[in-house]
């Protein structure tokens, strides 16, 4: 556990901004010891300092681990001196794309998907996580781990890729897209149908990962890591023994003409729905070796209207 937070530290720290604001990691037990999937248990507890921080003007944040050997559980908690939240939201806030308004909503504008991950990913590491506030005073985020993981029965380790085995012969939906919370919520959305998610945080690895396995369709982020994707969009359309493979764009970026024009087969400004998502793959698989008219974004809705705390 000091070894995460040590690290922890290191990576978060520069996203202090304001000297009034403070970021103290208490220091555990050297002793202290959790054996699960450290790149979840990173991502929850970096998730709950970068949502504290977007909301806590002054003040302090503080990062604790504490022992409960009577659960033989460890609970890593993160406070804040911030907004708070009214008891009425605090489930809201863990809905996906849900909002709680307040005044910093102007300077930050997130995806209103960081705190439901938190919680699915708890739910897959046996843990939970919960929250206490108090507007105008600040808030606790915590989540209870299994000091030990142990993998219910019959199911693969959390950190190992489901789909990766060779066994999954569901069809194979190329998914780039850097933002793991959206990238999960794709997994979410295909799950129990007849598409799989094969992820790429970039175009190079969507270029490793069709190489490997040739996709029935795309869905492709415009912005990846401060590059953008409409060169690869058009290499794709351009290339004969690529151009039948339907390109699925789910952006933030609003340009549906710039979209189409380049080849897209549909476009979304994000956030898309689940049902939205597998209709439009349904129609443009059946149809890949007949092309029609790209689909248009119908029920397209703006990224601004669905952000969120978190």
């Amino acid at each position: 556990v000091a070894d995460l937070f040590s690290a922890l530290r290191g990576m978060l720290r520069p996203l202090l901004v304001s000297e009034s604001l403070t970021l103290t990691f208490i220091a555990p037990d050297p002793a202290l010891q959790i054996h699960t999937d450290e790149g979840k248990l990173s991502q929850i507890l970096r998730n709950f300092i970068s949502n504290a921080l977007k909301f806590t003007e002054t003040g302090a944040i503080v990062v604790s681990a504490t022992p409960l050997p009577e659960q033989d559980a460890i609970r890593f908690s993160v406070s804040d001196t911030g907004l708070g939240i009214d008891a009425d939201d605090v489930q809201l806030i863990f809905e996906e794309f849900s909002q709680v308004e307040n005044h910093l909503q102007r300077k930050v504008k997130g995806t209103g998907l960081g705190l439901p991950l938190c919680r699915n990913l708890a739910t897959l590491l046996n843990g939970t996580v919960s929250v206490e506030s108090t507007p105008g005073q600040g808030s606790l985020f915590s989540v209870v781990l299994p000091a030990s993981y142990h993998a219910p029965e019959g199911s693969l380790p959390p950190s190992a890729p489901a789909n990766d085995n060779g066994k999954d012969q569901r069809i194979g939906v190329l998914v780039v897209e850097d933002n793991p919370p959206i990238r999960l919520l794709y997994e979410k959305f295909l799950a129990g149908s007849e598409f799989r998610v094969v992820p790429a945080r970039s175009v190079r690895e969507a270029q490793e990962r069709w190489e490997q396995q040739r996709p029935a369709a795309v869905i492709l982020d415009i912005l990846l890591h401060g590059e953008t994707a409409w060169h690869w969009l058009a290499e794709l359309k351009n290339d004969p023994l690529r151009r039948q493979v339907p390109v699925i764009v789910a952006t933030e970026i609003d340009d549906v003409r710039k979209g189409l024009a380049l080849g897209a087969d549909a476009y979304y400004v994000k956030p898309l729905s689940r049902q939205q998502l597998l209709a439009t793959l349904r129609a443009l698989i059946g149809n890949q070796h007949h092309r029609q008219e790209p689909v248009p974004p119908q029920g397209t809705t703006t990224w601004d209207n669905a952000h969120a705390t978190g």
